[in-house]
C-alpha cells in the first residue's frame, strides 16, 4: 500500500525537521495561487481513508455511507485524474525476454 499523509505525519517530528518547515504551507508551484491543500482535499484524515479505501477495493457504498457521494466522487476525480503520476512510465525486462 502507498503511503498516504495520515501514516507520514510523524516522521518530520521524529527526524526532528524544524517546526518553521514542518509548518509550510503547500507549495505553490504544485497548484499555483493555492497555500493551503486542506482547501483541495479537505479534511486529511478522511481523505486518507477514501484513499485507503480506493486502493483496497472497498465497495463504493460503504465509502458513500461513510463519507457521503459528494465527498467520495470529489476525491475519486483527483485520484483518478494523478493516476499517471503513481504509475512507472517504464517496464522492466529480464534480459532473457528480449
Amino acid at each position: 500500500m502507498d503511503d498516504i499523509s495520515a501514516q507520514l505525519s510523524v516522521v518530520p517530528e521524529y527526524l526532528q525537521i524544524p517546526e518553521e518547515i514542518r509548518g509550510k504551507s503547500a507549495d505553490p508551484d504544485v497548484l499555483p495561487g493555492l497555500d493551503d491543500k486542506e482547501q483541495l482535499l479537505g479534511s486529511f484524515q478522511e481523505t486518507d481513508q477514501i484513499l485507503w479505501g480506493l486502493e483496497n477495493n472497498r465497495p463504493r457504498e460503504e465509502l458513500i455511507e461513510q463519507f457521503g457521494a459528494k465527498r467520495l466522487d470529489r476525491i475519486t476525480a483527483l485520484w483518478e485524474s494523478s493516476r499517471h503520476m503513481r504509475e512507472s512510465p517504464y517496464i522492466l525486462y529480464k534480459s532473457s525476454e528480449l
